[in-house]
């Protein structure tokens, strides 16, 4: 949806992948993206054939290897509130998986965003990134909020990693 707003807009240039490799927490699909071109009246500058043939070689491989294939994922507006990036987020799930709590994971990402808010909406690379869902999991995981703050939190919240954006919360 995000490449249909902006080959609207007049982009001409975007990020995309293979098939199999698109789509969940990756990049969206080369094919979809020049069929959106398309449909919305603009000539991609790419060789459809050549694109298919890019596409049949890493289908290949994901089957010869028995890889999995990219999923669409479906549109989430809390993205806009936790802003977790997608690595993270599929790191994430699959951490919760392997401890057996996968079923904490929209509270885990609620308590992000307000863990955000509280720290005066630091930006989420890394490492700060790693900071907020660590004390947001800690905070779901022992069911209140700030009974353990992490070493790191506690330097950011003294400036040690740079001047803050805001006045934090707690």
């Amino acid at each position: 949806m995000v490449y249909e707003e902006a080959i609207k807009a007049g982009f001409a240039y975007g990020y995309v992948v293979s098939d199999c490799l698109a789509n969940g927490a990756s990049l969206p699909s080369m094919m979809d993206v020049y069929a959106s071109a398309h449909k919305l009246g603009r000539a991609p500058k790419m060789n459809h054939s050549a694109l298919q043939k890019v596409d049949e070689y890493f289908d290949w491989i994901c089957a010869r290897d028995n890889f999995s294939r990219g999923e669409k994922a479906n549109y989430d507006p809390a993205l806009y509130e936790h802003q977790i990036p997608g690595g993270m987020i599929s790191n994430l799930c699959a951490q919760l998986a392997t401890m057996g709590i996968s079923h904490k994971e929209a509270e885990i990402l609620e308590e992000t965003a307000r863990v955000r808010e509280d720290l005066s909406y630091p930006i989420l690379v890394s490492p700060f990134a790693q900071y907020i869902v660590t004390q947001a999991v800690l905070n779901v995981m022992q069911g209140e909020r700030y009974k353990t703050i992490p070493d790191e939190i506690k330097l950011y919240l003294k400036g040690y990693y740079g001047r803050l954006a805001g006045y934090p919360k707690c």
